[in-house]
């Protein structure tokens, strides 16, 4: 725990006195069932976004290359930042059994940034509005179209008259369980001639109550609404929740 504690003393004098990009090997250890993946059977990265606002956003990220039988002791990992310039840092991997491991890594960079690790993209700007100013525990909250893809939720920017589509809501990430968001079912109105369809979405952000028992780690409450198939064009996609903000994007089905 005092470790934990430590590491965010330290995260959080680096984001007052933010003023570069920050990428740093960290021996702080998080709970596994925190991290997202993204990648192949072959070279897969784990992360957990610890916050994002309109200016910067922080994750810490892990990550392993699968080498099997080849004879490879050790790997150079690349960490790409991507923002008005592209910088590039490297680190050691070493190998433990059939595996070349990346410890895990602090970013701190400018929101409007595109991180990469050995090319492989797990975060870019998401074209989302924030919720409404003035309560900093809404920070890091978006919505955005999703769809199945091998059995896993994949965000997208379009969709296709094809695509099952589901509209995910992200509240953020908080230090504790007790939080979720409930959802009513959606108003849908497809586009006729000139005039953007509409999808209008209304729901409750639930917050724990005092003294009730949470989950004591990290949680992300995340809602994903059916919409299914939808007619080719623009949508107006505009998510309403209580207790948390009103959301809007514009959802383009070709």
């Amino acid at each position: 725990m005092k470790k934990v504690v430590t590491f965010w003393m330290v995260l959080l004098l680096v984001t007052l006195n933010f003023s570069q990009v920050i990428v740093k090997e960290v021996s702080t250890k998080f709970p596994e069932m925190l991290y997202k993946q993204v990648g192949t059977r072959t070279l897969n990265f784990q992360y957990i976004e610890l916050f994002a606002d309109t200016d910067l956003v922080g994750m810490i990220v892990k990550g392993w290359y699968f080498v099997g039988t080849q004879k490879i002791d050790s790997k150079k990992f690349e960490v790409k930042v991507v923002s008005e310039r592209e910088t590039s840092y490297y680190f050691d991997g070493k190998r433990q059994g059939s595996y070349i491991y990346l410890n895990p890594v602090l970013i701190v960079c400018p929101a409007n940034s595109k991180i990469l690790i050995d090319n492989v993209e797990f975060y870019k700007p998401k074209k989302t509005v924030l919720p409404v100013e003035g309560d900093e525990k809404m920070v890091g909250a978006y919505i955005v179209a999703s769809v199945i893809q091998n059995g896993r939720y994949v965000e997208r920017e379009a969709v296709t008259t094809q695509d099952h589509v589901y509209i995910k809501i992200v509240a953020g990430t908080f230090p504790t369980g007790g939080y979720s968001i409930q959802t009513n079912e959606p108003e849908i109105v497809f586009p006729v001639g000139n005039n953007k369809g509409k999808i209008v979405i209304t729901g409750y952000f639930k917050t724990p109550g005092k003294g009730e028992m949470v989950t004591q780690a990290f949680t992300t409450p995340t809602a994903y609404v059916e919409i299914g198939r939808l007619p080719k064009g623009d949508y107006e996609v505009i998510a309403n929740i209580e207790n948390l903000g009103t959301f809007r994007f514009v959802l383009k089905v070709e």
